[in-house]
């Protein structure tokens, strides 16, 4: 074989070895997700020090690998070592050794990039620099940090086009690129763009009627006055918001909590503050201040304030028996992360492992920020009075102390009951001898001739099967089995083994006292951090040397007396689940065991528990953020990891915001001043307006809505942003007043239809020539659904969040958001993820949208409702004008009504059959739609189902474009 031949073979794994230039979004993702993990697991042993030969702080090493080989295969996660190391239920091969199992999300993350291919950053990123940072001159000219200019609207040759300034701005441009403007849309269309984009509701049809009928010159503008004084405004535009600030009701409790889940009850106090404020049109400075700093506030501001903490005091908590250290970075990243990003459209966790790669953002930067939220902890703000705040409380702590006296008890039965076994241990072990010798014996029969429990001999029967991975005891009684050896020396063995057994447990009884005494001397020193729920995480002040048991009679106690050990198993589930260990018996297996009387006493406990629990109502509050006892300055945390630290970090804001050092915050733990401080940028400002345009407009002037730095789109029409901005600046911040503007252009009301030749210049309409066709949300899916049906609720603004199931008939805004296990309805529609900031929604087209049409029973209870709605119009074609006016506020065109009647008419009366003529053969889509779909895609479920002509023509129509999509 010549060398080309060798080459072309190599080819492939050089290929896997290389890698694409990584996008702006997996840098991030990296820089968030990877590096920090890796920073503060795996560096101390897996860079200089180059354990097992692995270093992990470069691509290159990583493919290179150590011992085991390549620590990745780019693109296949089960192929690579790290992630079966990560993943391994066993603590001797699992990684990091000694260290604390990553969690699922992070384990999720680390297959996900290597999926993707392990992408890094394309150069080795920037060390920290230390207090020799320095910000060059052309660093501080960038566009989004300059001072705001006041544009004055250009001059145009089509003067008669503009509607107002916006306008004047677009026209210059499209008459600059050699385009043309689009034509108007109808009024139809026009209300209902607006309605949705304003509410978040399709307009009912006497609205629409109402519109198309008003000839009055401002009839358009009274209906933009209407929408945004509509309650239903701000829940619209709150949801918009929540996507930006990773909202959730939730969060995860691996560790603590069975379905692994710490729920967030009253999470929905923060969601109605931001209804309620943008319902009020909040000014944004206020609106910021709140979030960030509510607590702090003038006193006759915070009653309105302190509900807007939520922002953060719902941020990413963790519960999972990380080190604190970790997990405390971990928090103080997230508001970092979500507070930079939401506020000023700069990725500055990028800087958490390194001074930014792209943006002037020094390391320590980073650390300055995260100090105020180190100087920051989580605090509850009650809802209610103080007397019945106070009331609950006393309660709480009497149900709490009673849960732990039952909790103590308990424990003292369960080592009672195992003890007693534990004495027994030879006559079972020679009981499961005698199972297994005799080929006609079974566990009942005999723990029957011996006297022994029957579930506790089928116990002992596993227990001695047991490979020796976790420890080698049972060696030699498994060796006599395999040998069939005789009673004697069974009963040998079984001696033995019991007086090891014992010499273990006396050891364990004697180092748990000893460290019970040790932990004693520290316990008045303790100091927790408030966590969510009334949970605590201890800070662990000291590092006390506590004595234990070696590993293998570590293993075998926890194995007899407390966990059954899972045997080395690639089944994380197993791993997981903890059952009891051989001797240890909970509820109804430990009652049973018990005296009548001891029983009875638990069974009691636990009624009064429970009616003490549903006896007391919780109070509401708010999940929030309070000034810790002292102000804490972080020192730079080295490559990310909290056990290295570099230069003091006080207190302060962003470097590049400031001509010389920035000042410090001297103001607690400066929550306020950096409030204050972001609110004054210029960037800040821009960052809202872009929002605010995009969420009317569909695109924003700036693509990236998140990142005005660097590596983010520069403006489409940059004179336009910075005239808005002025603008909104100029009028008080007001979130309606902008809007007003933007939907009271022309360039707003222009129709989604296409313009020939303007494609081949600006294929994304980038520059406005035609509004932005675009497909509603899950949540406007979701209420338009039940609109249609008739059946959606919209007497009550705010409230608790409900699950998204066939019951809940309010908006889709008060469906639970869970970061552990998101509604299937919200994924398959584009949700985004609740553990991070969302810039925007991405709007995908995949299989399970179109099969929820097809096949969910909520899909076909609507078209059974709307069915039923428009029945009693009259006579079939009364019929079909009836669902047509329901689900599109218009008539059917002559061809539609032709084609729904011929449907009606080749059908059964009672179903719609395989062989009968269907929808499917013409077109009911009155608009060219995306993917050119048609009712058609909904024929077969039609056909699957025993439904009326006019149930499969309605089930039709809620799955159409025109139904799904604004124009």
């Amino acid at each position: 074989m010549n060398r080309f031949s060798l080459c072309l073979l190599a080819m492939p794994a050089l290929l896997a070895a290389q890698s694409a230039p990584a996008t702006p979004e997996q840098v991030e993702f990296f820089e968030s997700k990877i590096r920090p993990v890796l920073a503060q697991q795996c560096f101390a042993c897996h860079t200089t020090a180059q354990t097992a030969n692995l270093r992990l702080d470069s691509r290159a090493d990583i493919l290179k690998g150590g011992k085991s080989g390549p620590a990745i295969v780019p693109g296949d996660p089960d192929k690579s070592v790290l992630i079966s190391r990560i993943t391994a239920p066993s603590d001797d091969q699992r990684m990091p050794r000694g260290g604390t199992r990553l969690t699922e999300l992070q384990i999720a993350d680390f297959k996900k990039w290597v999926k993707d291919g392990a992408p890094w950053p394309p150069d080795e990123a920037p060390k920290h620099a230390g207090s020799g940072y320095r910000i060059s001159a052309a660093q501080r000219k960038f566009w989004s940090l300059q001072p705001l200019a006041h544009p004055e609207p250009p001059q145009v040759k089509d003067r008669a086009w503009a509607k107002n300034e916006i306008d004047r701005f677009i026209m210059a441009r499209l008459e600059k690129e050699g385009l043309k403007a689009g034509p108007l849309a109808d009024r139809r269309t026009l209300i209902r763009r607006l309605t949705y984009d304003l509410t978040g509701l399709p307009p009912t049809l006497e609205e629409v009627q109402t519109f198309e009928a008003d000839k009055s010159p401002n009839a358009y503008e009274k209906v933009v006055d209407r929408l945004l004084a509509s309650q239903h405004y701000g829940e619209m535009w709150a949801r918009r918001w929540l996507d930006v600030v990773r909202y959730s009701d939730d969060d995860y409790n691996v560790t603590h909590n069975p379905d692994r889940i710490e729920h967030y009850p009253f999470a929905y106090t923060y969601r109605d503050w931001v209804i309620r404020s943008l319902n009020e049109d909040m000014p944004f400075d206020l609106f910021v201040k709140s979030q960030l700093a509510g607590d702090q506030l003038d006193e006759s501001l915070r009653v309105k304030t302190v509900a807007g903490l939520g922002m953060n005091g719902l941020g990413v908590w963790a519960f999972n028996d990380s080190p604190p250290a970790i997990e405390r970075s971990d928090e103080w990243n997230d508001k970092v992360d979500v507070t930079t990003k939401a506020f000023l459209g700069l990725t500055v966790g990028c800087a958490r492992c390194h001074d930014h790669k792209y943006d002037p953002i020094p390391t320590k930067d980073y650390y300055s920020l995260a100090s105020v939220f180190a100087s920051s902890s989580y605090h509850a703000y009650p809802l209610a009075p103080k007397a019945q705040v106070d009331e609950y409380d006393k309660r709480k702590k009497e149900q709490e102390d009673q849960e732990k006296a039952l909790k103590t008890f308990i424990d003292q039965a369960t080592e009672m009951n195992a003890q007693t076994l534990f004495a027994q241990t030879e006559d079972y072990m020679l009981a499961a001898w005698k199972v297994g010798d005799d080929k006609h014996a079974t566990v009942a029969s005999v723990a029957d001739a011996a006297k022994l429990d029957n579930e506790v001999l089928e116990r002992w029967v596993r227990f001695l099967k047991k490979p020796p991975s976790n420890y080698a005891y049972l060696k030699p009684w498994q060796e006599m089995v395999a040998n069939h050896g005789k009673e004697d020396q069974a009963k040998k063995l079984a001696h033995e083994f019991y007086l090891k057994a014992v010499e273990i447990d006396k050891l364990h009884a004697k180092v748990k006292e000893d460290s019970d005494a040790q932990l004693a001397k520290f316990k008045a020193n303790e100091k927790f951090d408030e966590l969510p729920n009334g949970k605590k995480r201890n800070l662990i002040q000291h590092q006390i040397d506590l004595k234990s048991l070696d590993r293998e009679q570590s293993y075998l106690w926890t194995d007899m007396f407390d966990t059954d050990l899972i045997d080395n198993t690639p089944d994380l589930a197993a791993y997981d689940k903890k059952e009891p260990g051989l001797l240890k018996f909970v509820d109804f297996g430990l009652e049973k065991r018990l005296s009548t009387g001891f029983a009875a006493y638990i069974v009691k406990q636990r009624a009064e528990i429970e009616e003490a629990k549903k006896s007391m109502k919780p109070y509401p509050f708010v999940y929030g953020l309070a000034d810790g006892p002292e102000p804490v300055d972080l020192d730079v945390f080295l490559r990310g990891s909290p056990y290295s630290f570099g230069e003091p970090a006080p207190r302060a804001f962003l470097s590049i915001f400031s001509e010389t050092e920035p000042q410090k915050f001297t103001k607690g733990s400066g929550r306020l001043e950096l409030a204050e401080a972001i609110v004054k940028q210029p960037i800040s400002a821009r960052v809202i307006v872009n929002r605010i345009w995009r969420w009317n407009m569909g695109t924003g002037l700036v693509e990236t809505p998140s990142n005005f730095g660097l590596m983010g789109e520069r403006p489409s029409n940059p004179e336009l942003l910075e005239y808005l901005t002025s603008r909104f600046v100029s009028e008080g911040m007001s979130w309606k007043k902008l809007t007003k503007e933007i939907v009271m252009s022309r360039t707003y009301q222009l129709s989604s239809d296409a313009v020939e030749g303007n494609a081949t210049k600006d294929p994304e309409n980038r520059l406005y020539w035609r509004a932005n066709r675009r497909r509603m949300e899950a949540e406007g899916i979701w209420d338009s659904l039940l609109l249609a049906a008739g059946k959606l609720d919209l007497s009550k603004i705010g409230g608790p969040s409900e699950d998204l199931t066939e019951g809940m008939k309010r908006r889709g805004m008060y469906g639970s958001v869970s970061r552990v296990y998101p509604s299937a309805f919200q994924v398959a529609f584009d949700f985004p993820t609740a553990t991070l900031s969302a810039e925007r929604r991405y709007t995908t087209n995949v299989p399970q949208q179109r099969l929820f049409f097809l096949n969910n029973p909520f899909v076909s209870s609507a078209a059974a409702a709307m069915a039923d709605r428009a029945k009693d119009a009259g006579n079939d074609e009364a019929q079909v004008r009836k669902a047509f006016l329901i689900a599109y506020q218009r008539d059917p065109t002559p061809q539609e009504l032709a084609a729904a009647l011929e449907f009606f008419h080749a059908a059964p009366a009672n179903s719609a059959t395989a062989d009968s003529p269907s929808v499917a053969r013409s077109s009911l889509a009155a608009k060219p739609a995306p993917g050119s779909e048609t009712v058609a895609a909904s024929a077969p479920a039609a056909r699957a189902q025993q439904d009326s002509p006019l149930k499969s023509l309605c089930w039709g129509l809620l799955s159409t474009n025109e139904f799904l999509y604004q124009y």
